[in-house]
């Protein structure tokens, strides 16, 4: 029992050095640091020790699954300074990305979930993890997705045959690039794919700035 306690009680002094640690001789934080401190919500419902314990096998190239809160497994499937990647059993991945920003930084949380047809959403968050209170990515509508040159008769088409957009995100902390892909024609069956699916393009990127995520290419 008192080792218990005594444990319980170093693991907030041990586990700020430990996360300090893995930051690097520069101390400035990592993706790594962000997924140590995020709300639990946020990274699978795992424990801080879990989380530790996740970096440690993913160093060391173990694939072995950790459990987290609800009873599933979850492991790091890639890592950088800027970005790190898990995996739920369920095949649920998630991407941490941090984000440069003149004033402070933003953290990006894409989630993909795999259901029938992929799709992702996106949030952002201060470097304390509060919700940004202005997104610096407009999620694009439907007639964002449409070809540029679209006729007004062509767009009300679109609309009607495609109620909603799937897409899935990737983000690369290299080029500063995020890409949507669309995935709206895998809902359907290939003989009901709608003729007015071919007048959505197939992927929509946009250029962090610093500030904002920024259109290209349109």
């Amino acid at each position: 029992m008192k080792s218990l306690k005594l444990y319980a009680f170093l693991l907030p002094l041990i586990f700020p050095i430990v996360s300090a640690a893995q930051s690097g001789q520069s101390g400035s934080p990592v993706a790594a640091d962000f997924f140590d401190s995020a709300p639990s919500e946020i990274v699978s419902w795992l424990s801080p020790v879990n989380r530790l314990d996740m970096v440690d096998y993913f160093n060391s190239g173990s694939a072995i699954g950790t459990d987290n809160r609800l009873g599933g497994k979850v492991r790091i499937v890639a890592m950088g300074d800027c970005q790190i990647e898990w995996q739920d059993d369920d095949s649920v991945s998630t991407s941490l990305c941090v984000l440069p920003a003149a004033k402070d930084t933003v953290l990006m949380v894409i989630r993909t979930f795999p259901g029938r047809v992929a799709d992702s959403e996106i949030k952002f968050y201060t470097s304390d993890w509060r919700p940004a209170s202005v997104a610096p990515l407009a999620m694009p509508t439907l007639e964002n997705w449409m070809a540029p040159g679209t006729a007004r008769k062509d767009k009300a088409a679109v609309a009607a045959a495609i109620p909603f957009m799937l897409s899935t995100a990737s983000y690369s902390p290299d080029s500063g690039i995020l890409t949507l892909t669309n995935n709206v024609r895998s809902y359907f069956a290939e003989k009901d794919v709608p003729a007015e699916a071919a007048l959505l393009v197939p992927e929509l990127t946009y250029q962090w700035t610093g500030k904002t995520f920024k259109p290209t290419g349109r």
